[in-house]
């Protein structure tokens, strides 16, 4: 609990033109759209259906991600899902197909 108020606090802190991770989750909307990211990586997630989502156009939405992060929403979805899949292939003895499928990725579509 001690963590969790310290990040209110330094939220609470941080100045209304910063950016990155934490000034976007301070933000309404793009910390709602993190916040679905996060929960479900795996979802066939579009720039449309998560600025529905949120309840803002998807050229809003891109505007305040590429503000806030750097990254259009869509560039953020494929960086979280690398980490994603990375961690699961370091730490368990998962192949590559299964923990793509785990974190969005359609395998199916791979060329052979």
């Amino acid at each position: 609990m001690m963590f969790v108020d310290a990040a209110r606090r330094y939220l609470d802190d941080l100045p209304a033109d910063a950016t990155g991770w934490l000034a976007g989750l301070r933000d309404r909307f793009v910390g709602k759209a993190l916040a679905r990211i996060h929960e479900r990586p795996g979802h066939p997630w579009t720039v449309d259906t998560l600025a529905s989502e949120v309840g803002l156009s998807r050229s809003a939405l891109h505007e305040r991600f590429a503000t806030y992060l750097g990254l259009a929403p869509m560039q953020y979805l494929a960086h979280w899902r690398i980490q994603l899949a990375s961690r699961q292939l370091r730490q368990t003895h998962q192949k590559v197909a299964p923990v793509a499928l785990q974190v969005g990725y359609d395998v199916s579509r791979v060329h052979k």
